[in-house]
C-alpha cells in the first residue's frame, strides 16, 4: 500500500468548496511590521461593568474603529465607535514569552448594561482588521444567574503561537505569515507564555463552516488514515493548533447558544479569575465547563473542589479536562507549564515540588485530576481520528440506563448513545474500571471516587507508529510511551497497556454528605451534539440541569 501526503491529510474528503480562505484569514498576516498587519490585545481578559479595558494596538493609519459584540443565542453589538488613536509597533523577538510591551493606545469603559458574556473585539485601522476577545463578568454575581461558566482561556493561552511560540511548538518568524505545516524547526516550544500579546487568528475567528476535529465517517478498508479537521488548519495564516482552542463557533459557543435558547442565564468568568479570587463561584448553584479545558492552576482547582465540597454542583462537558497543571506568575501575565520537560521546572527542586507544572496525575504532583472530575485523559485518549478508533461508532455504549441522568432518555442496556452526532471524538477522558456481572465499576487505581457511577463507555486509544502506516503527526503526535513512563515510573508492557487501552466514560457521583454532585461526559464533542439537536444528548443534559439547578 502506498500513500502520499494529500491522501494522509485529506483522506479523500471534499475540498474546501465554498469556504473562501480569504474569509478565514481576514485578520491579516501574523506580523506587525511596516504597517503590514493590525493586531490588538487587552491588559487582561475579564472585566466587570464600570472597569476600564486597556487596549494595546499595532496598526497602520492614525485612527481606529472598535466594535464589541456579545456572542450567544443572539449577537448583540454593545459598542461601535471610531476615532481611537493607532500606531505601528514592532513585535519583540521574545513576544511569546515576555509579551509585546506595546503602550496602551486607549481605554474603553465596560458599560453598566453589558450582560455577562464572551465579547468579540473587532478593531479596524488603515484598511486592516484586528480581532481579540474579552469577558464581561456580572456586576452582581448570582443575582440573575444560577450558572457560572469560566471559559477555557488557559487553553487559549497555551495554544496561542502569536510571536513565534506556543506551549506546543515554535514557528519560524519568516513563516509566520503563512505557517501551514512549516513548524517545529530548530527552536523549541515555550515553557511559559505571556498573556500580553494578541491571539493568533484561528483562536478568535472560528469559522461557522469549519469541520469538527473527529472524523465524521469511519475509515474505509485499507484507506489511508485521515483527519477531517486538518484540511482547514492548513490554510495560509493558520497553525495546526489554532482550532484546538477558542470560543467562536466552537464547543463553548455552541453550548452557550443552546443554554441561552432554553432560557438559562449564565455568568461568565476568565478561568484565571477562579485563582485570583477565592469564593468567586460561591454565588452559584452550578459550575459548567465545556469543550477543551486542558489546563488548570493549583488555585483554580482549589476553587472548583471547594465549591463542590460545599454543595455546589458541576457539569463537565469537556475532554482532556485539567490534564496539565499550570502556574501563574507576574501578576497573572505569564502562564507557566513545563509539561513533559518538568525536570527543568524550578518547582521540582523547591519546597513545594507538587507545584511542578506537569501532569496532574504525575506522582511528583500527587493530585490526580480524577479526584476532581472522576476522569483523566491518561485513561482515555483519542477516538475517531487518524488511526485512533478510526472505525468506532462515535457513540457510547450504555451500561446503566436506570441511572437518574438517563431518566426519560429512551436508552436501554447496550444501546449506543450519540453515534449519529459523533458525541465521542477527538480527545476523551476515562478511568480505571473493572467489569462485574456485565457492569463497569471504578477500581480507584487512577484516583477516581470509589462510589462513582459509570453510566456509559466508548473505546479510545493513542496514536501508534507501529501499525503499518506513515506517522504524519498532524494533530496528535502523542507519545504514549513517554506518558506511561511519567505516570507509572517506566514504560513497559503493563504500563503502556494502561495508556493504550482507554475509554471515554460518562460518570456521576455525589461528593460526600455535604457535597454537591458531579456529572462528566468525558468528551470534547458533547456541545456539538446539542448544537445538532441530538435528542438523547438534549434529554440527558436537560435532566442534569433540572436536578443540579433545583
Amino acid at each position: 500500500m502506498t500513500f502520499n501526503r494529500r491522501e494522509m491529510v485529506f483522506g479523500g474528503s471534499a475540498a474546501l468548496g465554498g469556504l473562501a480562505a480569504a474569509n478565514l484569514i481576514a485578520a491579516a498576516p501574523a506580523r506587525a511590521d511596516g504597517g503590514q498587519a493590525a493586531w490588538v490585545y487587552t491588559d487582561r481578559l475579564s472585566y466587570t461593568p464600570g472597569e476600564q479595558a486597556v487596549f494595546h494596538l499595532s496598526a497602520p493609519g492614525r485612527t481606529a474603529h472598535v466594535t464589541l459584540t456579545r456572542l450567544g443565542a443572539d449577537e448583540r453589538v454593545v459598542f461601535d465607535q471610531g476615532g481611537f488613536p493607532a500606531a505601528v509597533h514592532e513585535a519583540p523577538a521574545d513576544a511569546s514569552e515576555a509579551g509585546c510591551g506595546w503602550p496602551g493606545a486607549f481605554d474603553i469603559t465596560i458599560g453598566a448594561d453589558w450582560p455577562s458574556g464572551y465579547y468579540r473585539v473587532q478593531v479596524r485601522a488603515g484598511g486592516l482588521a484586528a480581532e481579540h476577545c474579552l469577558i464581561v463578568r456580572s456586576a452582581n454575581p448570582g443575582a440573575n444567574a444560577d450558572i457560572v461558566m469560566p471559559l477555557s482561556t488557559n487553553t487559549m493561552h497555551a495554544y496561542n503561537w502569536w510571536g513565534g511560540k506556543s506551549l506546543y511548538e515554535a514557528v519560524d518568524p519568516e513563516d509566520i505569515r503563512a505557517p501551514g505545516q512549516r513548524h517545529g524547526g530548530a527552536r523549541t516550544a515555550a515553557m511559559w507564555v505571556s498573556t500580553q500579546r494578541p491571539f493568533a487568528p484561528g483562536l478568535i475567528l472560528g469559522h461557522p463552516d469549519s469541520p469538527r476535529f473527529p472524523n465524521m465517517r469511519p475509515r474505509g478498508f485499507e484507506e489511508a488514515p485521515f483527519y477531517e479537521g486538518v484540511r482547514y488548519v492548513m490554510l495560509p495564516g493558520y497553525s495546526r493548533w489554532d482550532f484546538s482552542a477558542g470560543f467562536h463557533n466552537t464547543w463553548e459557543h455552541h453550548l452557550v447558544r443552546w443554554l441561552e435558547a432554553r432560557g438559562h442565564r449564565i455568568d461568565f468568568l476568565d478561568q484565571a479569575d477562579m485563582g485570583r479570587e477565592p469564593g468567586v463561584l460561591d454565588p452559584y448553584k452550578l459550575y459548567i465547563t465545556a469543550g477543551h479545558n486542558e489546563y488548570m492552576s493549583w488555585e483554580e482547582r482549589d476553587e472548583v473542589e471547594r465549591f463542590i465540597a460545599a454543595g455546589g454542583n458541576a457539569l463537565m462537558l469537556s475532554g482532556n479536562h485539567a490534564f496539565w497543571q499550570i502556574r501563574w506568575e507576574r501578576d497573572h501575565t505569564r502562564m507557566v507549564c513545563y509539561k513533559s520537560s518538568a525536570d527543568q521546572d524550578p518547582a521540582r527542586t523547591s519546597a513545594a515540588p507538587e507545584r511542578t507544572t506537569t501532569y496532574w496525575s504525575h506522582p511528583m504532583v500527587g493530585r490526580p485530576e480524577t479526584e476532581m472530575s472522576g476522569l483523566t485523559f491518561a485513561r482515555g485518549g483519542f477516538a475517531n481520528l487518524g488511526l485512533a478508533v478510526a472505525r468506532g461508532s462515535g457513540g457510547y455504549t450504555v451500561y446503566r440506563p436506570e441511572h437518574w441522568a438517563l431518566e426519560g432518555s429512551d436508552l436501554f442496556y447496550g444501546d449506543i448513545l450519540g453515534a449519529q452526532t459523533r458525541l465521542v471524538g477527538w480527545e476523551v477522558d476515562g478511568c480505571a474500571f473493572t467489569f462485574t456481572d456485565g457492569l463497569p465499576y471504578p477500581t480507584g487505581a487512577c484516583g477516581a471516587p470509589s462510589d462513582m457511577d459509570i453510566i456509559a463507555l466508548a473505546p479510545a486509544t493513542f496514536e501508534r507508529t507501529d501499525l503499518g502506516y506513515p506517522a504524519e503527526g498532524l494533530l496528535m503526535g502523542s507519545n504514549y510511551e513517554r506518558l506511561a513512563a511519567n505516570l507509572y515510573g517506566e514504560a513497559n508492557e503493563e504500563t503502556v497497556a494502561r495508556v493504550l487501552h482507554g475509554h471515554a466514560a460518562i460518570v456521576a457521583w455525589k461528593a460526600g454528605e455535604a457535597g454537591g454532585e458531579v456529572f462528566n461526559v468525558g468528551s470534547c464533542e458533547w456541545p456539538y451534539g446539542l448544537a445538532a439537536g441530538d435528542p438523547f444528548a438534549e434529554r440527558i443534559t436537560d435532566t442534569v440541569l433540572t436536578r443540579f439547578l433545583a
